[in-house]
């Protein structure tokens, strides 16, 4: 009997000689493998990189916004921006309204509309969160519009359009006890600049990678035109700089350091020269983690609850009592 040494280099030729189809395919498919998973990486960076520069170009310097449902106090920005955890993070607070609307342009042949428009009421603070502002900002009865809705539109500076804008109601119109009536007020307005889609014209707060279509105009003008004087509805967070935004803890000490007061929340407190106090909201319904919070805050007291409406008459037979308020109660309290 004879004895072969098989050196590595030898099993490897031997190998290649008998089964060299199959060692070729292994190695074919190792090769693809790794150029898919290399390229899922290389696609999955350059993703995630337009995916931030995106994010960049829709809200500039912005880091946080808060958007509670409801319009509260525009002095509420300045009081955040005067706190310890802001000043030290960020640049300021900056009180807004955004609301979507319809905007016509009569004067075109055919007339042109763009619908779900942002139309957002701000103050000069929000323009420095983007690298470029207006030429001429937003005042009075001027607006500035992207040029995603000045194209829907057909409309160049100096232009006039009508603003359809919602009337703000306690009651919601959707609602059984709504007005389904006068929903809207019709607003002429001049275009005043258009910016570019891109930045600025690039303003939202929903992911998406679609032009949005935007107009500006400012904060206390159209506060005044929604019957909402003085307030906003959305609070923004300016950073100092787009590509070091402001960590979680910083964002986390600036929620804490936001601090409401009642009338915020649509609340009113008024003493009863009984001694029991009222609380009452501007609201048909007061909303259940308000309602829970007044609750628990006043856990240590006899809490009753109270719906009050406006029935438009009262019929007994052939009396009528017409406008009287209806209150509902536990009478066994």
């Amino acid at each position: 009997m004879s004895s072969h040494r098989w050196s590595l280099h030898r099993f490897v030729i031997a190998s290649l000689r008998t089964d060299g189809v199959r060692h070729a395919a292994v190695a074919a498919g190792a090769a693809i493998a790794c150029a898919v998973l290399v390229g899922a990486l290389i696609v999955g960076d350059s993703m995630r990189a337009s995916l931030r520069r995106l994010a960049i170009d829709q809200l500039g310097k912005i880091d946080s916004i808060v958007m509670p449902g409801r319009y509260f106090r525009a002095e509420l920005a300045d009081e955040w921006t005067q706190t310890d955890a802001v000043s030290r993070f960020f640049e300021a607070a900056t009180p807004a309204v955004l609301i979507d609307i319809g905007i016509d342009n009569a004067e075109a042949d055919p007339p042109r509309r763009a619908n779900h428009v942002r139309l957002v009421g701000c103050r000069p603070q929000f323009f420095a969160a983007f690298p470029q502002s207006p030429q001429m900002l937003p005042s009075g009865r001027n607006i500035v519009l992207n040029e995603e809705t000045a194209r829907l539109l057909d409309v160049e500076v100096g232009d006039r359009v009508i603003l359809r804008l919602p009337r703000v109601r306690a009651i919601p119109a959707e609602s059984g006890l709504g007005r389904r009536t006068e929903l809207v007020r019709a607003t002429a307005v001049t275009v005043v600049d258009i910016v570019p889609n891109e930045g600025l014209g690039r303003f939202r707060i929903e992911p998406s990678q679609t032009v949005p279509r935007l107009a500006f105009a400012d904060l206390e003008w159209l506060a005044d035109r929604l019957e909402q004087p003085g307030k906003a509805n959305t609070l923004m967070l300016v950073g100092r700089d787009t590509e070091q935004p402001a960590g979680p803890d910083a964002v986390a000490a600036a929620a804490e350091a936001l601090s409401p007061r009642p009338i915020d929340y649509g609340l009113r407190i008024t003493e009863d020269p009984r001694g029991f106090f009222q609380i009452s909201s501007d609201q048909l319904i007061l909303d259940g983690r308000l309602d829970a919070a007044v609750r628990d805050g006043l856990s240590q007291h006899e809490v009753s609850p109270i719906f009050v409406y406006l029935a438009n008459t009262i019929r007994c037979g052939d009396k009528e009592v017409p406008y009287s308020i209806v209150a509902a109660m536990h009478l066994d309290r």
